[in-house]
C-alpha cells in the first residue's frame, strides 16, 4: 500500500535525485492517524483531507530548515517532494504527529510533484534565511516568529519534469 508523503529536502537533494534516481531521505510527513487525532477533525470529506495534507506539507517545509542549517552552501529555499511510496508511521513519541519513515528513500518514479520556494522572490529568500538563522541559534520565540513569517510564503507547485530546472537554479 502506498501513502502520499511529503519529504523535506534541499536543492542539493534534488541534484542527488537526478544523479541517482532516488531521493536520499528516511523521514517524511504524511496524513497519519496521530495527525488526525491531534487535529480532531469530526467531519470527513475532501476539505478535511486537504487541511490534513496541508499540515503534513507545512511540517515537511519546517523540517527543511534543519537541512538548510546543516548545509550552509545550499540555496536558502525550502523544497518538499510529494511522492507515493510505502511508508510506516514513525513510532517515536517525540516525533511530529505527521512523521513517517521511508527507509528505502524515494525513487524518481514515485514522485508526483515538488513544492518549493520561489527563488526569484527576495522576500521569501530573506524569510527562509532568517528562519534558518533562528533555527541555528535563536530563542524559541525567535524561531516561532520566523516560522510565522514563513507562513506568509506558500510553496509553489512544480511538475516532476521541472526538477532539473529547480536543481540548476541556485
Amino acid at each position: 500500500m502506498t501513502t502520499r508523503v511529503y519529504a523535506p529536502t534541499t536543492v542539493a537533494g534534488l541534484s542527488a535525485l537526478l544523479a541517482t534516481h532516488t531521493l536520499p531521505v528516511t523521514l517524511a510527513f504524511a496524513v497519519t492517524d496521530r495527525l488526525r487525532a491531534l487535529l480532531a477533525q469530526p467531519a470527513e470529506g475532501p476539505a478535511i483531507e486537504e487541511e490534513l495534507a496541508e499540515a503534513a506539507v507545512v511540517a515537511a517545509a519546517d523540517a527543511c530548515l534543519a537541512l538548510l542549517s546543516a548545509d550552509p552552501r545550499s540555496p536558502r529555499r525550502r523544497v518538499v517532494v510529494a511522492a507515493d511510496v510505502g511508508a510506516s508511521p514513525n513510532t517515536d513519541a517525540a516525533a511530529h504527529p505527521a512523521a513517517v519513515d521511508c527507509p528505502a528513500g524515494i525513487p524518481m518514479a514515485a514522485i508526483a510533484s515538488v513544492l518549493a520556494d520561489d527563488p526569484q522572490d527576495p522576500r521569501v529568500v530573506a524569510a527562509v534565511t532568517a528562519a534558518v538563522a533562528a533555527h541555528e541559534g535563536g530563542t524559541d520565540a525567535t524561531f516561532e516568529a520566523a516560522l510565522d513569517a514563513l507562513d506568509d510564503h506558500a510553496l509553489a507547485w512544480f511538475d516532476v519534469s521541472e526538477i532539473a530546472d529547480l536543481a540548476e537554479h541556485r
